[in-house]
């Protein structure tokens, strides 16, 4: 690529003609030919499955489904194989429970995708206008706080959507983010999805809230509680009826506008409820699904913080003498050796299977009581480490301008620089410190959900006194879901050199002057926030927690 040449990923073209035309890529050609036969209408082929761009021409990202985040040892075994012949030798959590290898190059993309299918993953619809992974609660089955299993459904919406992707793919205005909660410590989440099922007991036996057309990014949206109680074999069709309504309605010729919560919003929560309504009693005559009706304010959902303690990466399974182990991944990169140490210890000691979380952790379940200090000391050994997990340390990032080509910062990097001293801000007062959050987005789309972190930051141009225009970040403040859900507020823009001190000030601040049991959101509202980024650098003490 010469300089000033419009990268062939950032060229404009038709995306609704591409669809009517098919969006199957030709990867024998890709094989055949490499980097240099590809022009955007296939590269927007290959996102739909699964295949992304990188920002270093004739690399690419392959995202892999993993429904649940519920990956098996001999999965994991063959996905460290397969990354060490074709990709970067390691494999890379997201937040919404998929893993990811970087640095495949165009020639071998038909082969790793072979081999995945053969390993039984899939990567359709992973990327492009599609129903993306389907996120699930990774305790499922074992948390003590459960209203039921709800792995089935992860898996029955994951086969539903992924036998149709040919369908759906040619047809949605743009992505549908799909997510199942089962315990309160997850169902919050349900507010930041386009479709949030969330686990609730009925009269009626088991079922699901659905709450609807949420979605973070620039113009952040929190979800409707749409139906009180969807029965739990109803939800595949309510899901079908959404998506088949987005597709026929969606404002596809309105670039900016479509996001399914733009055409709730447009509509209106009537309108487009008995449109789903109408199109669920096509498909079930006989369906219970029961419409919420609003007599007070929505049901208060679970908080999207664990409490002071509970980030010490082992927690009781209801099972008595069993326990989960969660391992911190920082960056969410597990590399060769880390891979080798969550299979071995998945056959050894838990049962044959590894989780991945939103957070972009690591978690192994049904560990015997009396076997989880020697799981948790080979984890340590690995790198990857039980404390801290879930906390201030445990930063959630995306790939930025490491590997994004829609990057504008290295969030990557910025996490890397605040690792020791978030540490030492968490061992200063390990009550308050250690639930906070901090979020790290590369760009304003927000893949590592900025708007709902304590601390989140998005990479954007500043202009910075001599240095021009600039790298930096836009800092946020007081972002929550739950009971009462707010997206974080803007509190001002920084460059990027300076933004871990005005971070690392804002959190010490808090930490130094909170009141009673007053939270980081409260802070947030009481003192004046965007003074506190102008702060200038607090001193901090302790060690690594």
């Amino acid at each position: 690529m010469t300089d000033g040449e419009v990268p062939v990923w950032r060229q404009k073209f038709d995306v609704e003609r591409v669809k009517a035309e098919g969006v199957e890529p030709d990867l024998a050609r890709l094989e055949r030919e490499g980097f240099a036969s590809l022009t955007p209408e296939e590269y927007y082929r290959l996102k739909t499955v699964g295949v992304c761009s990188q920002r270093t021409p004739g690399l690419h990202m392959i995202r892999i489904r993993v429904p649940g985040g519920r990956v098996t040892a001999v999965q994991v075994r063959g996905l460290r194989r397969l990354s060490w012949s074709v990709a970067d030798g390691g494999a890379h959590i997201t937040t919404r429970q998929n893993l990811e290898l970087h640095s495949v190059p165009s020639t071998l993309v038909r082969r790793a995708l072979d081999e995945l299918e053969a390993l039984g993953l899939s990567t359709r619809s992973s990327c492009g206008h599609t129903v993306r992974n389907i996120v699930g609660c990774t305790r499922a089955g074992i948390c003590p706080d459960e209203q039921f299993d709800v792995s089935a459904t992860v898996q029955d919406l994951h086969r539903f959507f992924l036998d149709r992707a040919a369908y759906y793919n040619a047809r949605l205005p743009r992505r549908l983010n799909v997510y199942v909660a089962g315990c309160s410590g997850c169902m919050s989440h349900a507010q930041v999805n386009d479709l949030g099922f969330v686990a609730v007991r009925h009269a009626g036996g088991d079922g699901f809230q659905l709450w609807c057309a949420g979605s973070l990014g620039s113009n952040p949206r929190l979800a409707h509680l749409l139906f009180r109680f969807v029965p739990a074999d109803e939800v595949v069709a309510v899901a079908e009826a959404v998506a088949d309504v987005y597709c026929e309605h969606g404002f596809r010729e309105r670039a900016a506008k479509a996001r399914l919560k733009f055409l709730l919003a447009e509509w209106g929560e009537e309108r487009f409820v008995e449109a789903v309504l109408e199109r669920l009693a096509e498909i079930r005559p006989d369906a219970r699904t029961v419409r919420t009706v609003r007599t007070g304010p929505a049901p208060a959902l679970g908080p999207d913080r664990r409490l002071p303690g509970h980030t010490r990466g082992v927690f009781a399974q209801k099972q008595p003498g069993f326990v989960r182990i969660e391992a911190r991944v920082p960056l969410g990169d597990l590399d060769r050796d880390q891979l080798t140490t969550l299979e071995v210890l998945a056959d050894r000691y838990a049962d044959g299977t590894v989780w991945l979380t939103r957070e972009q952790n690591a978690e192994l379940h049904w560990v015997r009581q009396e076997d989880a200090e020697a799981v948790t000391a080979v984890l340590r050994a690995a790198r990857l480490w039980p404390d801290g997990a879930g906390g201030l340390v445990d930063v959630q990032v995306c790939a930025g301008t490491e590997y994004c080509i829609w990057g504008v910062g290295d969030s990557r990097g910025l996490a890397r620089d605040l690792d020791a001293t978030l540490s030492s801000i968490a061992a200063m007062d390990p009550p308050s410190a250690r639930p906070l959050r901090v979020h790290i987005s590369g760009c304003s789309h927000g893949c590592a959900q900025h708007q709902t972190a304590d601390v989140g930051l998005a990479a954007v141009s500043v202009r910075d006194g001599d240095r021009g225009i600039s790298e930096g970040f836009e800092l946020f403040g007081g972002g929550r879901l739950g009971a009462d859900p707010a997206a974080a507020s803007r509190l001002g823009k920084v460059p990027a050199h300076v933004a871990p001190e005005k971070l690392v000030a804002l959190l010490a601040r808090f930490v130094a002057e909170r009141q009673d049991a007053e939270t980081f959101a409260e802070f947030i509202e009481r003192v004046d926030a965007r003074a506190l980024v102008a702060l200038e650098p607090a001193p901090t003490t302790g060690g690594a927690s």
